[in-house]
């Protein structure tokens, strides 16, 4: 089988015809979604994004969505990249998107114009062809059935013709907000690997910038909670530079953020130092002395691995196949079990079955096993990995690790309401939904999507209502908004006993009739900087006193109406569908970007490619909102957050971004003065301005200090 997608013009050959249903068990699948298949195409999850138009792999095992040229990405104006991966028919997607880009540049993103898919009797594959700057760029992303749980990605780089300098080559992937946890392994030398604790970025500094390079060959993905489990494992395969019927090899890195995680190549290798391990300064230097030469081929190719669990072992098993497997038990499910070197580098991290069970595989080596369970239990042991198993028979079976019972906390049925845990010695709330896994930048934690200083209680009467809380003696605050009488409960919890908490229901003392409590940013897992579980999100709206949940999902429009209905609130809340209009890009028509604004009330389109998001990056404001002014609900348009917070981050400020006269808005000038006259001028097209919007966010923060 044959397709091909010419940008907008698009010509199909068909070799043989293939039908398929990408589900369990199917045969190789490479073809395009359309109205009449997407039911059976769609890879599904909360971060699955492909609509009718976009590309789908399938071996049976897993599947995979490559989006049209034509759709947009989070990051540019032309999509042909990799934005769907998960378990074929499980609905468990959590990927956001992987884009090649050059140069180390958001402002250099490989801009897709042609789309090929094919398939024969053991492999599946789609490639994309870019053409930029003079070189031509063609990834490839493959499906073996002999391999049912990798997808490989080969990235080839070819000068065609004369253009800017190009030194590096490389790829992003998003995991903003934790969405994804990041661990890195260097399996060239193990001792060096950072597995969750990454080093900060910092481009104004050459010293933390070269600190924040990575040589690690494999970065784990680690899923959210409460979502269906899966983990990602980008494997770096090969890198060399091809010239002249020889290849060479080039230095390679990884970078991790908060929010991305880049695996980059340089073009050429070193003329001085080892292309191996990390780059230094010496090699970064002969950066400005680096180009891609007529003919020759830069090749990258990586396995990106599915794991069935939301741990790094589901991926290392794969790594490490043919290594002794290790077994042991913890106590408490809850716990995640962390395998470091004798050294302290990390290896790997494995969740526990429902009885505490795990196992591993791991090559020889002296190690150390801890297990983090929540209410801060730990317990370690230290074993050997010998060359050869005892008896041959390939396992090493260790010690329970008993991380002991925890205090726990039987919560009140029927409650409504907000419940901070403060400790009676002054040291500060509980710290609930930890996932265990630790993953920092620097200094700083990236936490998940699930923890906060308090719990919020609105689901049905039959949900689970107990917690672990460390013993100790607490003040237990409860709330549910302003409408709602707040009360306080002391309480004392033991480690290996329950205590019940026993709370009335909050009475209202300050209604308000004729008003209702209304939040219309509202982000869940839905989004792609977020992982937290909409039922979850729902419940916390709830336990706020809120009545009117406007859901903005970035870029994606999702209708919350059937998960209140689920969640037995619907007495509570009302829903409203509406979407978060998200620029990025930096270029087109608007070279410092729009900022965020939301729209609502909105109609989701099933079966379209976000739902039905509208189009923004690379497009000036004025004309987006000829588009959304087009939808027959009338929408209401809001800007978000426009102006930069205390940091300076000004990444999604209106204000500072629609500078289309070179200059961002000047408070101190009238809207009829230069540079803020252009958020007047209205279009010659349509005759819409860049200030023909609704309202204005006043105010959106973490908490009311900031």
């Amino acid at each position: 089988m044959l397709v091909r997608s010419l940008g907008g013009l698009r010509s199909v050959a068909l070799l043989s015809l293939l039908v398929t249903p990408l589900s369990a068990n199917a045969e190789l699948a490479a073809e395009r979604i359309t109205a009449e298949n997407f039911a059976s195409h769609q890879v599904g999850g909360p971060d699955a994004d492909a609509g009718v138009d976009d590309w789908v792999l399938g071996n049976g095992t897993i599947c995979a969505s490559i989006s049209d040229p034509a759709h947009e990405s989070p990051l540019s104006p032309r999509g042909g990249v990799l934005i769907d991966l998960g378990h074929c028919g499980a609905g468990d997607d959590q990927w956001a998107v992987l884009q090649p880009l050059l140069n180390l540049s958001q402002k250099e993103l490989v801009p897709v114009e042609q789309i090929l898919a094919g398939r024969d009797e053991k492999s599946a594959w789609i490639r994309t062809r870019a053409l930029y700057n003079g070189v031509e760029v063609l990834t490839t992303y493959t499906l073996a059935a002999a391999e049912p749980t990798a997808l490989a990605v080969s990235i080839r780089a070819r000068r065609v013709e004369a253009g800017a300098r190009l030194f590096a080559v490389g790829a992003i992937a998003l995991h903003a907000s934790g969405q994804l946890s990041s661990f890195s392994l260097t399996r060239a030398d193990l001792t060096t690997s950072r597995g969750f604790a990454h080093p900060p970025s910092d481009r104004s500094s050459t010293r933390k910038l070269l600190a924040s390079l990575d040589a690690a060959d494999l970065t784990v993905l680690v899923g959210s909670e409460g979502w269906p489990p899966i983990s990602y494992g980008i494997e770096q395969v090969g890198a060399a530079l091809e010239e002249s019927g020889e290849q060479n090899p080039i230095s390679t890195f990884t970078i991790t953020g908060n929010h991305y995680t880049l695996q980059n190549a340089l073009v050429k290798p070193p003329w001085i130092g080892s292309a191996s391990g990390t780059p230094g300064l010496l090699q970064m230097l002969q950066i400005p002395f680096m180009d891609l030469g007529t003919g020759s081929v830069l090749a990258l190719d990586y396995r990106i691995w599915v794991g069935e669990r939301a741990d790094v072992a589901s991926i290392t098993d794969r790594i490490f196949a043919g290594a002794p497997r290790v077994r042991g038990r913890v106590d408490d499910p809850a716990a995640r079990v962390h395998v470091s070197l004798e050294s302290g580098a990390p290896i790997s991290e494995v969740q526990p079955d429902a009885n505490g069970e795990f196992s591993l595989r791991l090559p020889p080596g002296r190690y150390r096993a801890e297990a983090r369970a929540p209410a801060g239990r730990r317990a370690q042991q230290d074993f050997e990995v010998p060359a050869e198993a005892p008896g041959g028979g390939g396992e090493i079976a260790l010690a329970e690790l008993a991380v002991g019972t925890p205090g726990q906390v039987v919560l009140p049925e029927n409650f409504i309401g907000r419940l901070v845990f403060l400790r009676s010695d002054g040291s500060g709330p509980v710290h609930f939904g930890e996932n265990g896994l630790g993953f920092t930048i620097g200094d700083s934690p990236v936490p998940a999507g699930i923890e906060a200083d308090w719990l919020n209680l609105a689901g049905p009467s039959g949900a689970p209502r107990r917690v672990a809380v460390p013993p100790g003696a607490y003040r237990v605050v409860a709330v549910r908004g302003p409408e709602y009488a707040a009360r306080e409960v002391e309480l004392v919890v033991r480690a290996g006993q329950e205590t019940r908490l026993a709370l009335e229901p909050l009475p209202r003392v300050a209604p308000t009739p004729g008003f209702l409590a209304a939040d219309l940013h509202v982000h869940s897992g839905q989004s792609f900087d977020s992982s937290l579980p909409v039922r979850l999100q729902i419940e916390a709206f709830a336990a706020s006193g809120a009545e009117v949940l406007v859901s903005t999902e970035h870029d994606r429009i999702f209708d919350p109406r059937p998960a209140i209905a689920a969640s037995g609130l619907a007495g509570e809340l009302v829903g409203v569908v509406g979407s978060e209009l998200t620029s990025a890009f930096a270029g087109g028509d608007s070279p410092y970007t729009t900022g965020h604004l939301n729209a609502f009330p909105l109609m989701v389109e099933a079966k379209a490619y976000r739902r039905g998001a509208f189009r923004v990056e690379g497009r000036r404001l004025r004309d987006i909102l000829v588009d959304v002014r087009a939808v027959a609900s009338a929408p209401f348009v809001q800007i978000n957050h426009p102006r930069p917070n205390l940091r300076g981050d000004d990444i999604d400020a209106y204000f500072d971004h629609l500078a289309v006269a070179g200059a961002p808005l000047d408070p101190a000038k009238p809207l009829t003065a230069w540079p803020n006259s252009v958020l007047i001028e209205r279009s010659p097209a349509h005759g819409g301005r860049d200030l023909d919007v609704d309202g204005v966010e006043l105010m959106n923060a973490e908490d009311l200090h900031r």
